[in-house]
């Protein structure tokens, strides 16, 4: 599987090393490896029962980089889900990804915000939401996510 590839290539580990010295003080959801890990999961189990066909590595792959935009939306001020697109593009490439794939993979993370008809795009946006443990966070009082989106309702509508 050439997910694994992912976790292996420099170019990744040293933006999401990168990324955890950005978010070393934050007192909000981190980006971190289990995040990410814990969005591929979320999207398999998703993909699996409701049999949606979507390949595992894309999933995987998707999960693995939506958020590695941070790294310069932290400093630079764009948006990660665009931010990211030429560092996921020379990740995939190195990874052996198709030039169809790419596109694909680039497109789900850059619509990522919101629900779409597009079955990639909208899996990372549920599992995405799906992943964050409001019901247990200290700093959900203060937090800017919208009360209706917080994961304890979120996570009992949309399993």
């Amino acid at each position: 599987m050439k997910t694994g590839f992912i976790l292996q290539n420099e170019h990744f580990n040293l933006l999401l090393c990168e990324l955890n010295k950005l978010e070393e003080n934050r007192i909000y959801c981190k980006h971190d490896i289990s995040h990410l890990v814990e969005v591929a999961r979320i999207m398999l189990e998703i993909n699996n029962s409701n049999s949606l066909s979507i390949p595992h590595d894309i999933i995987v792959a998707t999960a693995l980089l939506h958020d590695i935009g941070r790294v310069n939306e932290y400093k630079f001020g764009t948006d990660h889900r665009v931010a990211g697109t030429n560092d996921i593009t020379q990740i995939l490439t190195e990874c052996g990804y198709s030039n169809k794939d790419i596109p694909t993979i680039i497109d789900a993370i850059s619509k990522h915000d919101k629900q779409s008809n597009d079955g990639l795009s909208n899996l990372l946006y549920k599992a995405d939401k799906l992943s964050r443990p409001c019901y247990t966070c200290k700093a959900k009082n203060t937090c800017k996510w919208d009360k209706n989106l917080q994961n304890e309702r979120y996570y009992n509508e949309n399993r």
